[in-house]
């Protein structure tokens, strides 16, 4: 597995070398999941009653509101100190599930049992990476 952090320095450096741009500061804003619904638990444990909430996050919809409030913030700081945003780039990652579905018993044309399945995958923003250049 490849240390994020380590390429970024390897990435940062190779573009300093080429005298492409000079990136000074590299920041990456996490991306989070959207809130779909929350559960309120009572709890009764020892005669001591307590209240809860549960959030439920979907695993494939980004909360764009909280990316947004989230990357501004870093903007911010990052021209608080000085810095000048140079680009912007999504870091994606992914997810898949897949399921074989086995028949047994059942003879297809070809002289074995009949199988299939399903599988499906696909992509999300995980993060943004900031570049920034001292100003």
């Amino acid at each position: 597995m490849v240390n994020i952090k380590s390429l970024l320095f390897w990435k940062t450096q190779q573009l300093i070398d080429v005298g492409i741009v000079v990136i000074d500061k590299v920041v990456v804003v996490k991306a989070y999941f959207s809130e779909i619904s929350s559960k309120t638990y009572d709890d009764s444990c020892w005669g001591k009653k307590k209240s809860f909430i549960q959030a439920v996050h979907s695993d494939s919809l980004v909360d764009s509101e909280r990316l947004e409030k989230d990357v501004q913030k870093a903007i911010n700081e990052l021209n608080g100190n000085g810095f000048e945003v140079v680009q912007i780039t999504p870091i994606t990652s992914g997810t898949y599930k897949f399921k074989d579905i086995y028949v047994n018993g059942s003879n297809s044309v070809l002289g074995g049992s009949d199988s299939g399945g399903y599988g499906y995958g696909y992509s999300y923003t995980d993060s943004l990476m900031i570049l920034a250049k001292k100003s």
